[in-house]
Formats: C-alpha cells, structure tokens, sequence
C-alpha cells in the first residue's frame, strides 16, 4: 500500500526490520511522495513512502522509504546516496531505531551504480559508443511524476504550413477546436494540453485536424520530436547577394527557413545576418561553407 500523505503516523522501525527502512534527507521542497516512491522503485521494490510536516533541525525535508529487501536497501544507498534531485543532494541510509537517530551511514561524494556488470556514476561519466562510433557521455534521466500524469491527456502534433504559435491557435479554435492550450515543444512541433485524455481523442480523431498537421498523436514516453528552431547568424554574405532566397539555400543545408529577423530583412549593417531555420540537427551548428555566385566563391562563417 503506498502510504505518502503528508502528517500520517512515520513508519516503525523496529529492531528486526530497521535494514528495510531507509531514512532520506534534503528532500526537495517540490519533490511529492509519489516522486520520491518512483525514483527509488527504480532501483528496487518499494513498499511504503512517508514525508512527514516537520522538518529536520537544519530545516531540511527527510523522509522514510521502506524496500522489500536488504538486497535493494543495499543497492539503493549505493546508486542514491549523495544523488542530486530537484536541485538538491539527498543523503539516503538506513533509519536506526529512535528519534533522532538517523545515521548517514555510507557517505560518499558520489553515486555508483552497477549496470550490466558495469560500474559508473549515477548522473554520470561513463562513455558509451553510438551507432556510429561517436563517444557519449552517460546520464541517467529522472522522471517529472506530476509532468507525466499531465502529460497523459496531451497530444503531440506537427505543424505543417507556414502557420505558428498564436496564429494557428486563433486559426483552430475559429473553427470549433476549443477546450484546449498549445505550447511549442520545438521547431513545428506543438504540445495540445487538454482538461482529460477523452477531449483529447476525439480532437485528435477528427479528419478536419489534418489541414493543419501533418500528424497528430496521443503523447508517449517514446515520440520522437526529430527537428528544433535555431538562430543562425552568418557573416560574409557579399551585399549584393543579402536576400532571403540566400538565407533560405544556406538554411537548406540543415533544414530550412522559417523566417528572417527584422534587422536582417531591413538592414543598417550587413555585418552579420540571423535568420530563424528548422532542423534535425541537435548538434551546435558552427562552420564555414564555401558560397558560390556565377563564378565567383565566397567564404561565409555560420
């Protein structure tokens, strides 16, 4: 039974079961029970989760989590202890029996986890390779458990057309599609936020939705985004060349063009252009191409 309520009777930690219950400091102050019950259940099998009102006498948030087994106590201070949440390094060790008894047994500075037969650091610098050979650096991401009950009644949905943001809002709702917010996740791909996952089928079932996207699904852990907004600024482009069919073939070499900056389009220098491009690429865009008019060359730095 998952007990979180903030001001219910703490856990016992009785003598024969003081290994199963873990005491957990510097709490976050926006870290829910639920949060805390998820980011350990990774790691083992929870049993009950406590936050109690009061705090410790540093004014910290603690907590108490009781696991299934010494097997995941263990493994729980060892991948948790001294791990950063919400902003905050949390200590995690074992509750000894008494009021204010908590020791902080296995301190360390860092994490350590045991993957696959591997150890790295929780949050960490383990190398792994990419299909391609590229060497990354690991990280182990922490779920938002409230984002994710949001999220639950949200659509994800590419937008096609030249329509964005508040425009292509007014533009759905003058047709009828109401009861809903929108936000921009990057690029033309948008968030649809609804009250319950009910309105949010059948918007996202109704043909006439297709006008405006080219696609338009219920949102899952696993959707994949592929393309972001970025600024480019270019310097080098010759003046008599400065005009947006140049910015968009300059764009096109990694995505394209979604508008030119006022500055840029009625320019007092022309010093360096910026202009705003769709793309896939999540890599930082910085190099020099090799840009051509008749038979003349340039050099234009992006």
């Amino acid at each position: 039974m998952k007990r979180g309520i903030v001001g219910e009777e703490p856990l016992r930690v009785d003598s024969d079961q003081s290994v199963l219950t873990l005491f957990v400091h510097n709490i976050a102050d926006r870290l829910h029970w639920k949060g805390l019950w998820q980011v350990f259940d990774r790691h083992g099998v929870v049993v009950d989760v406590f936050i109690p009102c009061r705090r410790s006498r540093a004014g910290r948030r603690f907590g108490f989590v009781r696991m299934a087994s010494k097997e995941d106590v263990d493994r729980v201070i060892e991948r948790l202890n001294g791990f950063w949440l919400y902003g905050t390094r949390v200590s995690v060790s074992l509750a000894i029996r008494g009021a204010n008894k908590v020791s902080p047994t296995h301190r360390r500075s860092r994490s350590t986890a045991t993957r696959g037969g591997m150890d790295h650091q929780v949050g960490s610098r383990e190398s792994v390779n990419g299909e391609h050979g590229e060497e990354y650096r690991r990280v182990d991401g922490m779920e938002d458990v409230l984002k994710r009950e949001v999220l639950t009644t949200c659509a994800v949905a590419w937008c096609k057309g030249s329509l964005r943001g508040m425009e292509l809002l007014a533009d759905l709702k003058r047709e009828g599609f109401t009861d809903f917010s929108m936000m921009r996740i990057s690029g033309a791909t948008y968030l649809l936020m609804f009250t319950n996952e009910e309105d949010m089928r059948d918007l996202i079932s109704r043909p006439a939705i297709k006008q405006w996207f080219t696609k338009i699904e219920g949102w899952k852990p696993g959707v994949q985004i592929g393309s972001r907004s970025v600024w480019l600024s270019v310097v080098g482009i010759p003046i008599h060349l400065w005009s947006e069919d140049t910015f968009c073939n300059i764009a096109q070499v990694w995505g394209s063009l979604i508008r030119v900056e006022n500055a840029t389009a009625e320019p007092q220098s022309f010093e360096h252009a910026r202009f705003l491009i769709e793309t896939s690429c999540v890599d930082r865009i910085e190099e020099t191409l090799k840009f051509f008019w008749g038979e003349e060359s340039y050099r234009i730095r992006i």
